[in-house]
C-alpha cells in the first residue's frame, strides 16, 4: 500500500464513536424498504454486506421522519416504535463493528440538527 494512504486505514474517533478506519459509504437510497418504511430482509442484507466489506463508517440512507416526507417510493422512515425497532435489528445485523449514521430527512431537506442519530456496534 501507498504510504499517502495508510492514514485511511487507521481508525477515527467521530464526536464520542470510535470507527475501525476512516472509508465510509455514502448515503445512497436504495428503494428496498417496504412502501410504508419499515426495514425489510432486503435492507438488512444489504447493510450487512456493507458491514461485511471491512467499511469504518456506513452512512444508512435518507430516512423520513414523518409519514409525508417520502422522497422515494420505498424510502426508510422512522416516526414509530415499529421504525424504531426495525432500524435497532438494521444495525444489529452488521457482524462487524462499523459506526453507523442516519441522516434524517423530510420533502428534501437534510435536518442539519443535533438529532442525527448515530450507533456504535
Amino acid at each position: 500500500m501507498k504510504e499517502e494512504f495508510k492514514k485511511l486505514f487507521e481508525p477515527i474517533k467521530v464526536g464520542p464513536f470510535m470507527a475501525q478506519n476512516r472509508v465510509a459509504t455514502a448515503p445512497m437510497v436504495k428503494n428496498i424498504a417496504s412502501p410504508e418504511g419499515y426495514v425489510t430482509p432486503r435492507t438488512i442484507a444489504n447493510y450487512k454486506t456493507l458491514a461485511e466489506g471491512e467499511w469504518g463508517i456506513i452512512v444508512i440512507e435518507a430516512t423520513r421522519v414523518p409519514p409525508s416526507g417520502s422522497q422515494f417510493r420505498q424510502m426508510l422512515g422512522m416516526w414509530s416504535d415499529k421504525h424504531v425497532l426495525g432500524n435497532a435489528e438494521l444495525v444489529d445485523a452488521s457482524l462487524k463493528p462499523p459506526t453507523i449514521f442516519t441522516p434524517r430527512t423530510s420533502c428534501g431537506c437534510f435536518m442539519i440538527t443535533s438529532r442525527v442519530i448515530a450507533y456504535h456496534i
